[in-house]
């Protein structure tokens, strides 16, 4: 008896997937990598793009050059008023801001970015400003059940600013080249502190009061070495 002839398997399937064909939550996710003027023009690409970046999951308030740093505030002004204005207010993962140069005039909008960044519940909060002179940030308490991480550099941070007590999710706070005007960094929630390149008054000594401080950076302070209190796992 001839042996019986194997079937041939037949090719598997291929499946092609398109840009469009992934759901409009990761569309929203991948466009909040984008500077947040590219994430906008993406609107003219199709009827089904036209809202997708009112909803992105993150807003990265940046330059569209090369170097994305390389942006003054004043350029930026009107297009994030209209921005914020008229994105809907779903929560927000991250958002970045860096530009540099902001004139104290211009201050009071930054300000207000951030507290709208806050209201989205924003978990990933950055904001670099490379001016030759320090800006203050308003002299008032952050009030946030969200944020988990703060990045600040080139700013003055003051006594208020300085007390996390009403942000019981923050764990990782990063300050470089900033002027500490307070006299204490006091949070019970966080584990990861970075002070770098930034100095205080002299005259007087930073207290840092972290007790749940698993680490911490302290590198080319300028000033008095801060005195750290009950930081038992350290």
């Amino acid at each position: 008896m001839a042996p019986r002839k194997k079937r041939k398997s037949a090719p598997p399937e291929t499946v092609s997937t398109t840009v469009h064909d992934l759901p409009d939550s990761l569309l929203q996710y991948v466009l909040s990598f984008l500077p947040a003027q590219a994430a906008v023009r993406t609107c003219v690409l199709a009827r089904r793009w036209r809202h997708l970046w009112r909803s992105t999951t993150g807003l990265r308030i940046v330059g569209l050059d090369d170097d994305e740093e390389n942006v003054p505030v004043q350029d930026l002004r009107k297009f994030v008023e209209h921005l914020l204005m008229l994105r809907e207010r779903t929560d927000l993962e991250s958002v970045e801001m860096k530009f540099y140069s902001c004139s104290e005039g211009e201050m009071p909008y930054v300000n207000l970015w951030i507290r709208f960044a806050v209201i989205c519940k924003v978990r990933v909060l950055t904001l670099h400003i490379l001016e030759d002179d320090y800006l203050p940030l308003d002299d008032l308490p952050l009030v946030s059940l969200h944020l988990k991480t703060l990045d600040l550099y080139g700013l003055i941070l003051e006594k208020s600013f300085l007390d996390f007590a009403s942000c019981p999710a923050l764990e990782n706070l990063k300050m470089n080249d900033c002027k500490i005007n307070g006299w204490k960094i006091s949070s019970l929630s966080l584990k990861h502190l970075s002070i770098t390149s930034c100095f205080c008054d002299p005259d007087s000594r930073l207290r840092i009061s972290t007790p749940g401080l698993v680490s911490l950076k302290l590198d080319c302070f300028v000033g008095k070495t801060p005195f750290l209190e009950n930081m038992p796992l350290l």
